[in-house]
């Protein structure tokens, strides 16, 4: 996407695993987690929520709690 032209603040990765996390840091782009043992719930929270803050330009505003709960989700697998 960031060949053809797309800023990176219009790119989001929707993941599961760290190697996930890891494409979306390599490329400077966001990330958004679907949690482990919680994947329905993380589907719906997203286009519930998060898929209206991403399209608004906001994104910014919840990576870093959105990454501590992906974090937080594998320490208690």
């Amino acid at each position: 996407m960031l060949t053809k032209g797309y800023k990176n603040t219009d790119i989001l990765i929707i993941g599961d695993a760290y190697p996930d996390v890891d494409a979306a840091e390599e490329n400077n782009v966001y990330y958004y987690p679907i949690l482990t043992r919680h994947e329905a719930e993380s589907w719906q929270e997203f286009i519930d929520k998060y898929f209206d803050i991403f399209l608004n330009g906001e994104y910014d505003l919840v990576q870093k709690e959105l990454m501590e709960k992906f974090e937080h989700n594998f320490v208690q697998v």
